[in-house]
């Protein structure tokens, strides 16, 4: 019993002492954040906070102590604990504190706290320091494809990836496609394609449907998309990129015409590239029963145009025709096709010796006639 008395004799005594050092630096003593150096501070980045200490008592405050403790995404750049010698009555002092703020930070609003005490005492108090983190969005174009190969006279949806590869989100992103060539051209709303928003570090897909002239050549044509989004402040940004849009086009090689040229001894066989892009390295095989009779080569065939291939004449008349080449982009074609041919009427030379005969033997018997009827009217 003794014992329980002699404690509250001891809280009692402590009580009054802790409390009337709560009271002096307690409402006489105010602290916040009148400015941040840079505002607001972007995650990845330093910042100085300036913290504006004021006394609002009557009475002079002496030896007071700062102790910062920031926790994540804050880290300090300098010792944690400052110390004001004295600060008057109605009077203030600015302090200032170098953070880092981790290139993780979310954007938001982040309470620091401050201990704030007297030296020598364990009155104080604590005051949470507001500081705004926002971060900066940036968007870049990560790959450009297509759902198909994008041949002329065809249309294409061209699929756009791009990644927020910034600190902030950006929000009420637009995304506007336009070419450089008259050949190609967005269709369905004029090329422009909306996304939400793309939060840091997120990637999204752009959509656009665009469609190629059918005489467009096989190559890459500049195009260009300007991306506009607005920071979580509410400011407008925008990025220009250069994109190549990729026409590929593939030949078609066929068969217009095959005659024979009987002076050269010689199968002609004419053909035509009536594809969207030239062939290349044209070899072509007349196979007949099956086995290669002849090959001959062309180098190209452009776009529209013509090109005559010719083989030694064989004695059929009728084989296939094998037509292997490239494309603009190295692929490989091949194309099998019959063919047929007619063959004019070749007189042996034994038919020419009789038929010479014959003449000769009708010249012969014409003259012995008029012989014959020059001496009976005598």
């Amino acid at each position: 019993m003794k014992k329980q008395i002699i404690i509250l004799i001891l809280a009692l005594l402590i009580i009054p002492f802790t409390v009337k050092s709560v009271e002096i630096i307690g409402p006489d003593v105010t602290a916040q954040v009148i400015y941040t150096d840079p505002y607001p501070v972007e995650p990845g980045n330093e910042v100085t906070i300036s913290i504006e200490i004021s006394n609002s008592g009557n009475e002079q405050i002496s030896d007071l102590v700062l102790d910062l403790k920031p926790s994540e995404p804050f880290s300090l750049l300098e010792s944690p604990t400052k110390k004001i010698n004295i600060i008057n009555s109605g009077s203030s002092r600015i302090v200032k504190y170098k953070l880092f703020v981790d290139s993780s930070a979310t954007s938001g609003t982040y309470k620091i706290p401050l201990y704030i005490f007297c030296e020598g005492t364990s009155a104080g108090m604590i005051k949470d320091l507001n500081v705004v983190v926002q971060g900066v969005p940036e968007l870049r174009i990560l790959n450009v494809s297509t759902n198909i190969k994008i041949n002329p006279g065809s249309q294409s949806k061209l699929l756009v990836t791009v990644k927020n590869v910034g600190t902030g989100k950006a929000k009420k992103v637009t995304a506007t496609f336009s070419s450089e060539s008259e050949d190609i051209k967005p269709i369905f709303s004029q090329g422009i394609a909306y996304l939400d928003s793309i939060e840091p570090g997120q990637e999204k897909q752009f959509e656009f449907t665009i469609f190629v002239d059918s005489s467009t050549e096989f190559g890459s044509y500049d195009s260009d998309i300007e991306i506009t989004y607005d920071d979580e402040a509410g400011n407008s940004l925008s990025e220009n990129f250069n994109i190549g849009v990729l026409v590929s086009g593939a030949p078609d090689l066929q068969i217009i015409k095959s005659e024979v040229d009987s002076e050269n001894k010689e199968l002609k066989i004419e053909i035509i590239n009536s594809g969207s892009a030239k062939a290349i390295g044209v070899q072509a095989s007349l196979i007949i029963n099956n086995k290669t009779f002849d090959i001959d080569y062309i180098t190209q065939i452009k776009i529209d145009k013509h090109a005559t291939i010719k083989f030694n004449l064989p004695s059929g008349n009728k084989g296939q025709l094998k037509l292997e080449y490239k494309g603009p982009d190295n692929q490989e074609f091949v194309e099998l096709e019959d063919v047929v041919w007619s063959n004019p009427f070749i007189f042996p030379s034994w038919l020419k010796g009789i038929i010479i005969l014959l003449i000769l033997y009708t010249i012969y018997r014409k003259k012995l006639w008029t012989k014959f009827i020059s001496k009976k009217k005598k």
